[in-house]
């Protein structure tokens, strides 16, 4: 019968002790296993993650402990019990794979690489949960790092760059000092510092204080907006009150950041902010200029941007479904400090700026489409009498007693579908409209098929001339739509209301004579040819005019209209065979050739200024009433 001595009996009784005194315990790995669900069904994956990375830097921190006290002067032969005492506990081999110290240094590790096999961490946690896509290996990683850290009296902390629990064949482990790191420890190192549940439960409370104290005053703040929105102010009193109850300016911009409204305290830091923000638009990859005039690509979420001279936060205003603008609150203090709640207010902010835009859009709509069937009634002659003219015009602020002249725009291009064209037409409508409002300038617009069609008052060109007017005017829509190519034909100028239908007629002659060089024809500049053709000698013109180019009009063999494209680009140049090539996009020889068979169509001298005369008249002259059609960019037409 085998008897115990003393010492026997109580290793027996309370496990196994070390030449230290320490008390050794074994685990079974499925219990270990439990415990890791327990943990992790009770406390969630951060702060089991958190409990077993410090259960293992304990670990290795007293086999650190007991190394030290073995007066090894090697530093290798240290740094190598570490792996030994881990393996002997069960828990992993490890092999390390690299070691790189210098002695020479007070602290004289630099990096060390090894692999794991056989993790009994990574084993447990796909039995009990899968496969994981990060790696498992907690307490192994703590016991490597407190380990270390004990040995050479300063913090060095390893990761996993690969795990078997996540499938990989071993895991793949590296470690160095903290301070070697970077910042590529933030995801971890608060795993090392514990924090008790009570602290905590003390932080949680405080954020969720924060949290209702912040929703309250972003409650509070949309309140405040809408109540300004019912008042029926305008997006300058939304921006003077953000800044009056957040204490932030707010700058409120259109889709091609256009200052629509900012707070009054921005309006002295205004060109400062402006410049910086545009240098970023123009310098930074994402926002690359695209082919929409001087348009940049759109922010479609809140951004947070930092400048030398401010900071901005950024969130766009959709307006059915596109962005119409942007909302900006901007911190030009010294600070530079964006607080939380400011993401919650400048949505906010955006939804009110969005209601009262729509409000505006759809009563300038409805204005807009009044003054468009208005136009419309006036050219076509609906009303009574000239004094319900005039009093329908002084309803929408306009006086029909002053001088006044009537323009045509029109444009070109080509469409995949008719739903394309019509979403083009619609449009150019609203930006020709918007153009106006924004300069508030009170003019009527209408359309009649392709055309937009103005009423221009006196009152509103002041001293420029009207040429100069819709200059600008064809500019800015050449700028808007770069792939179309805009003309304008201008009326003479009249007093009389009565006489619109004539004005209109005058302007839509002079708009069929414009051409990429000529892009804006007043009805004046057309000399006697424009003041001969009425409705009462349009026949007359139309048999007179055919009759002279009846050579040129009778061939059947499809070079008509290709003749009569040639005839009138060269008369148009004076005869200047190198300006008439280039607008025909052909070689000055191919020109003279197609010049030589006219004329022998013909029978006429193209060098004869008579001749020439009565040839261009008659071109400009069924040109003028519509009957034929010569552009560079569209296919002929004679009708």
């Amino acid at each position: 019968m085998m008897r115990l001595d003393k010492q026997g009996e109580e290793n027996v009784m309370y496990g196994d002790w070390d030449r230290d005194r320490n008390r050794n315990i074994l685990v079974p790995m499925s219990a270990f296993g439990e415990l890791r669900k327990d943990l992790m069904n009770n406390l969630g994956l951060n702060r089991m993650k958190g409990f077993l990375i410090r259960y293992g830097w304990e670990l290795g921190k007293q086999d650190g402990k007991k190394i030290k006290r073995k007066n090894i002067n090697e530093i290798e032969k240290m740094i190598h019990y570490g792996p030994l005492l881990h393996m002997k506990k069960g828990h992993v081999i490890t092999e390390t794979t690299c070691l790189d110290i210098d002695k020479s240094k007070e602290f004289p590790l630099l990096k060390m690489t090894g692999i794991w096999k056989s993790s009994y961490e990574a084993h447990e946690h796909k039995r009990l949960f899968g496969e994981a896509n990060h790696g498992v290996c907690y307490t192994l990683i703590g016991y490597a790092s407190g380990y270390m850290s004990e040995l050479f009296g300063k913090t060095v902390i390893f990761k996993e760059q690969s795990c078997e629990g996540m499938g990989d064949p071993f895991c793949r482990w590296i470690g160095k000092p903290k301070e070697r790191w970077g910042d590529e420890l933030e995801d971890i190192l608060i795993h090392f510092r514990e924090t008790p549940i009570v602290q905590e439960l003390e932080e949680t409370y405080e954020k969720l204080l924060e949290e209702r104290n912040n929703l309250a005053r972003t409650a509070e703040i949309h309140k405040r907006l809408t109540e300004e929105i019912i008042r029926g102010n305008d997006l300058q009193s939304i921006s003077n009150v953000v800044h009056e109850t957040f204490g932030i300016p707010l700058l409120i911009e259109d889709s091609q950041f256009r200052t629509l409204a900012q707070s009054t305290f921005l309006q002295s830091k205004h060109q400062i902010i402006k410049t910086s923000f545009q240098s970023y638009l123009a310098e930074k990859s994402e926002f690359p200029k695209i082919k929409v005039g001087h348009t940049f690509r759109p922010f479609y979420q809140t951004k947070f941007i930092r400048f030398a001279d401010h900071q901005r936060l950024i969130t766009p205003i959709f307006l059915q479904g596109e962005i119409y603008g942007y909302c900006s609150l901007i911190d030009v203090s010294e600070e530079q400090k964006c607080p939380d709640i400011a993401h919650m207010v400048i949505e906010r902010i955006a939804s009110v700026c969005s209601l009262y835009l729509l409000n505006e859009k759809v009563k300038f709509e409805t204005s807009e489409r009044i003054k468009g069937n208005f136009l419309q009634q006036l050219i076509n002659g609906q009303f009574i009498s000239k004094k319900d003219m005039i009093t329908r015009g002084n309803y929408i602020h306009l006086n029909l007693e002053k001088p006044y002249y009537i323009a045509v725009i029109t444009y070109d291009g080509s469409y995949q579908s008719i739903e394309e064209e019509l979403t083009f037409h619609d449009a150019l409508l609203e930006q020709i409209s918007l153009y106006f409002k924004n300069r508030q300038i009170n003019v009527l617009t209408g359309q009649r098929s392709n055309d937009i069609i103005l009423f221009i008052s006196i009152e509103v060109l002041g001293n420029q001339l009207i040429e100069h007017f819709f200059q600008k005017i064809v500019t800015y829509l050449q700028d808007l739509f770069p792939s179309r190519s805009f003309t304008a034909g201008i009326s003479l100028k009249d007093n009389d209301i009565e006489h619109i239908r004539d004005l209109f007629d005058q302007a839509l002659a002079a708009v069929r004579l414009t051409t990429s060089k000529n892009k804006i024809v007043t009805f004046q500049s057309l000399g006697i040819v424009g003041s001969l053709i009425n409705p009462q000698n349009k026949k007359i013109v139309e048999k007179s005019a055919k009759q002279i180019l009846d050579p040129i009009i009778s061939m059947c063999d499809g070079k008509r209209e290709e003749s009569l494209k040639t005839l009138y680009f060269f008369l148009e140049n004076g005869g200047n065979l190198e300006e008439t090539a280039d607008d025909l996009a052909l070689s000055v020889s191919g020109l003279r050739y197609r010049i030589r068979k006219i004329e022998e169509i013909i029978g006429k001298d193209l060098r004869n200024p008579a001749d020439n005369y009565q040839l261009l008249l008659s071109l400009q002259a069924l040109i003028l009433i519509g009957k034929l059609e010569i552009n560079e960019r569209v296919a002929n037409r004679l009708t």
